[in-house]
Order: structure tokens, then C-alpha cells, then sequence
């Protein structure tokens, strides 16, 4: 708990030397080594408590965890399965079950599975002043024809990243409802509404943000499952647009162009609560 992990694996160590067959041992052994990126042995050391026995839901959750970790998807996904199997109403398999399957490319049963994100407390964490709203979410809508005509209200949910890789759907929205309104990040919004002609932008202030009258309040994570169930939905095409101002600026830092692109790295990503250590580099390390 005080992520003195290498301390742990000493204890744990100590603990198995008594009690080879203490499947909770194994299984916390485990944890602390995934917590220092040695995942391989995490996951052997997973396996054990689970062949000890007797497992349960937690189990086979963890495990899942660690083979998405190692990029092994579809073995993750037969782990959640069985989670899923051991305790039906089990959101945390389920939610990660749904990013199994949409790493895997079944988006349809992957974003009916994402909605049970709503019900983990440590999504709830990250997810902002939308949680706060998550009981009024429509998130039981038959189809994307369900918007037609209505005034639709979308909650930026997650990471900055996570706005903006679903913004991608906005102009699907806009085609559909009558009017669109996004609340997101105040650093967002000039970018969404120089992007998306037609949708209204406001920005969600630190404790409270203005929500004109709606129909449909849909969180931005949502609109996968009404617009994205099938390769051929996705359109490939570039969604975002710079202003003017904004390029300007820049062309200003850039300088002249003396090559064909220019290549911008980020090595800082995440936040405390999405593995901010796991999803980060030392700016030195791009050096080279």
C-alpha cells in the first residue's frame, strides 16, 4: 500500500517459504511484480495462485489485466470471460472485456461492454464532472437514428487524448441531431469548435459549467456503439482543424520548413489514476 514493492516481494517471499501453497501470497507476489513492469513473471506467478485455487473473479481479472499489458488480447479477453463466468455483474471484467474485444477489432460486443466503465469507482475517479452526471446518461439508446431531431448535450469523459480521439464522431452527431453541444477542457474548445462547424462549445469550469436545454446527454466514450460497430464505419479521414491564429503561432516558433515533415514527440502521457509512470519517458531518453 505504500508502493514499497520490492519490500513486499521479500515478505511474500518469506511468507511461501512457510506456506508454498497460499494461493492470496501468489497472487499479491504477483501484483508487486507487475507494479515493478516485470509482467512476464507476474503472470506465471498468476497462474499458480490459480491453479492453487480456489479462483475467483478477482483472479481472472487481474490476469486479464496483465495480458493487455503484454498486448495479448485475445487471452486477455478468455480471462475476463472467465471472470465474467465466476460473478456475471462483475464491471470491472466486463469494461476491460470491452477493451479486449475493440483492441481485437469486435467492436460490437467491445462498446457494449465499455458502458460498464460507468459502474467502476476508479473510472468514476477519472472521469471527471461526468461521473457526477452519469445517472441522466442515455446510455440505452437503440440506434445513432435515435438522435435524429433532438438536441444532444456531449460530456467530455476521461484525458485529453480520450476527447479527441472521440471527437472523431462529432460530425456524425451533427448530421443526425438537431443541435449539438459539447462541454469539454477549456483548452479544447477552440480547437472543437474551429474543427466542427455547427456545434455549439462550452467549457466545463472546475466545479460547475453551464448546460443549455437538451434532449440526449450522451457521454463523449459513448458514441462508438451508436456510430463505430464495423470496420467500414470508420471513415479515415482527418477530423481536426487548426484556426488560423493557431498556425500562425506556431509557423512563427517552427520557423522556415526545411524538410517535408516535422515530427512533434510527446513523452508525458496519462494521468495519476490512468498509470501515469507506465505511459511516460525521460525527455533525455529521446536524446539519441
Amino acid at each position: 500500500g505504500q508502493g514499497r514493492y520490492a519490500d513486499s516481494i521479500r515478505d511474500f517471499d518469506s511468507a511461501l517459504a512457510l506456506a508454498p501453497s497460499m494461493m492470496e501470497a501468489h497472487h499479491n507476489r504477483a501484483m508487486a511484480l507487475a507494479a515493478l513492469g516485470r509482467v512476464d513473471e507476474a503472470l506465471a506467478g498468476l497462474d499458480e495462485a490459480i491453479r492453487l485455487g480456489p479462483a475467483h473473479e478477482k483472479l481472472y481479472t487481474n490476469r486479464g489485466f496483465l495480458l493487455l499489458q503484454l498486448g495479448r488480447a485475445g487471452g486477455a479477453r478468455d480471462s475476463f470471460d472467465l471472470a465474467v463466468a465466476h460473478k456475471p455483474d462483475h464491471a470491472l471484467a466486463l469494461w476491460n472485456r470491452g477493451l479486449a474485444n475493440l483492441s481485437l477489432g469486435a467492436f460490437d460486443q467491445g462498446w457494449r461492454d465499455y458502458e460498464h466503465r460507468w459502474a467502476v469507482e476508479h473510472f468514476r475517479k477519472i472521469a471527471g464532472q461526468a461521473a457526477g452526471l452519469s445517472g441522466r446518461f442515455d446510455l440505452h439508446l437503440p440506434a445513432a437514428q435515435a438522435l435524429a431531431g433532438q438536441r444532444v448535450m456531449l460530456l467530455a469523459e476521461q484525458g485529453v487524448g480520450d476527447v479527441v480521439m472521440f471527437a472523431s464522431m462529432i460530425p456524425d452527431v451533427i448530421a443526425i441531431a438537431s443541435r449539438v453541444t459539447l462541454a469539454c477542457e477549456p483548452r479544447l474548445c477552440r480547437l472543437m469548435a474551429q474543427s466542427f462547424p455547427g456545434l455549439d462549445v462550452v467549457a466545463m469550469a472546475p466545479s460547475h459549467f453551464f448546460m443549455p436545454p437538451f434532449d440526449r446527454l450522451l457521454p463523449g466514450g459513448s458514441l462508438g456503439r451508436l456510430f463505430r460497430n464495423r470496420w467500414e464505419e470508420f471513415p479515415g479521414t482527418p477530423y481536426l482543424v487548426p484556426s488560423r491564429e493557431a498556425s500562425d503561432r506556431w509557423a512563427e516558433i517552427l520557423g522556415p520548413k526545411t524538410a517535408q515533415r516535422r515530427i512533434g514527440l510527446s513523452w508525458r502521457g496519462g494521468m495519476a489514476g490512468t498509470r501515469r509512470g507506465d505511459r511516460s519517458m525521460a525527455l533525455a531518453s529521446l536524446k539519441p
